[in-house]
This record gives C-alpha cells, sequence and structure tokens, in this order.
C-alpha cells in the first residue's frame, strides 16, 4: 500500500480541526503538521517527514505546505527520487478539514495513482533508471524531470508515458542501452556494491541491493568519459560500473 503524507500544515489548522485526516482508499495517509502556528514550514517537520516516509516499502507521496517558494528547490535535491514531493497550493488550507479539501487530496491521489501505474519503473529495465546525469541521450532528453516534476494541472501523464516508450525504441537494443556519445549501460547480473546514504529507490521505486549498470564503449578498446553524479568526468580503458543515481563503482 503506498503511503500519502500530507505536511507542513500550520499547527493552529491542525488544532482547529483535532481528528482530521482525509481518508483515501488503497493509501495510507499520514497528516504531519507544521512546528509554526501559523506558517506553514516544511523545514519544521522535515526529521518527522522522513522518519514515516522511510518506513514505506514502495516510496512515499509527500504533499507537502511550505511559506516560501524559493526553497522548494532545496527540498526536492533532498529527496533524492527516493520518494514523490507534490508542492500544495497555499490556499487550499483554508477549506482543510471540510469535505471540499478531502475531495480535492482524493482528485490529486488519483492522479498520483496514475503516476505510479504509468509512470513509476515497474521493473529493472526501465529507462528511468538510467543515471541521467551518465547516460547522454540522442533524444527525449527531459524524460527524467518530466516524470518528476509531473502534477495534476501541469504536464500530462500519458504524454510523458510515450516519451518513456519512444526512450527505449530510441536507445535500446540487444540488452543494451547506449547514449548518444556511444556509452553503453547493460544491468549487471551480478550484485555487487552499495547505494549512497538515500539509498536504492529511484522514483520510488525500490531495486535490489547491489543494482548498478556496466558501462563500456560501444567502440572497442577506446577510452570514454563519464560523468557521475557530482558531475565530474571520470576516465576508463575498458569499463566502469555506475548506479542508477550515477554513482562510480570503480573500474578500469
Amino acid at each position: 500500500m503506498p503511503t500519502l503524507i500530507i505536511a507542513g500544515v500550520p499547527r493552529s489548522v491542525i488544532q482547529r480541526n483535532k481528528g482530521y485526516t482525509p481518508q483515501v482508499d488503497e493509501w495510507s495517509v499520514e497528516l504531519i503538521g507544521s512546528r509554526d502556528k501559523r506558517n506553514p514550514d516544511l523545514r519544521s517537520c522535515w526529521k518527522d517527514v522522513m522518519s514515516i516516509a522511510a518506513k514505506s516499502e514502495n516510496g512515499a507521496h509527500i504533499f507537502a505546505y511550505h511559506h516560501r517558494e524559493d526553497e522548494y528547490p532545496i527540498f526536492n535535491r533532498k529527496m533524492h527520487d527516493r520518494h514523490r514531493l507534490v508542492w500544495m497550493e497555499r490556499n487550499t488550507l483554508k477549506c482543510f478539514g471540510a469535505d471540499i479539501y478531502s475531495a480535492m487530496i482524493r482528485k490529486h491521489i488519483t492522479f498520483e495513482s496514475a503516476w505510479r501505474e504509468r509512470l513509476r519503473p515497474q521493473s529493472i529495465d526501465a529507462p528511468s533508471l538510467l543515471p541521467e546525469m551518465s547516460f547522454s541521450p540522442k533524444k527525449y532528453k527531459d524524460m527524467w524531470i518530466r516524470i518528476r516534476s509531473v502534477h495534476l494541472g501541469k504536464d500530462d501523464i500519458e504524454r510523458i508515458y510515450k516519451i518513456i516508450r519512444d526512450f527505449r525504441a530510441t536507445h535500446y537494443n540487444k540488452g543494451r542501452w547506449e547514449d548518444a556519445t556511444g556509452l553503453q549501460f547493460k544491468v549487471a547480473p551480478e550484485r555487487h556494491g552499495s547505494f549512497p546514504s538515500y539509498g536504492n529507490f529511484k522514483f520510488t521505486y525500490r531495486l535490489p541491493d547491489g543494482f548498478h549498470y556496466n558501462v563500456q564503449n560501444s567502440r572497442p578498446n577506446r577510452r570514454f568519459d563519464i560523468k557521475s553524479a557530482e558531475g565530474n568526468s571520470c576516465k576508463f580503458r575498458k569499463y566502469t560500473n555506475v548506479d542508477c543515481h550515477g554513482s562510480i563503482r570503480g573500474g578500469i
């Protein structure tokens, strides 16, 4: 069962609606209030949000309220695609606790359920699991960011689903993904190495321990460069291993 966390709601709003939590079929719902009495503030309850989200085996969807839009990118980066972060309009808090608010949440959840069905990776050969910092697409370079940023009222799930399908047709052949620079990424049959501290999830999909790609140049005996998650250019003669986040795991 997927988890929905509604986070950052001002403490005073929660106190006026004691006992209220929107009910959504087939989803577990958690409400985490801001420690600020008046303002929606995700920062003040961030640790509590991450603690609950970490318990979700299927990744959490976080409907977040925060009083400073300029800080949204900070939280987006902290997420590392482990969970899905959706920014909620502050004015929707005016009807918090009412039937209209519950209906609004259910409408968003209908969209999120479609996102899970159509855009969330369903297996380890999903193209969205490729490391976007390391893989240079021939087309559809914005695939990852569109999967990440789409929400109700912005972009279209079916349009992005078609991009994912066309991305596969363009880049996948004979069990390997090949990018515009001629690098070939193959899901490694062996499992070794560890994930970064933010874990083995991408787009809420849990990856097997030790999951990574074997990467080599399609032109034998040619040196190649590959970018890491940190944006560093790493040079190799024969091969390297890289995980879905772009963390390099050695090579020669």
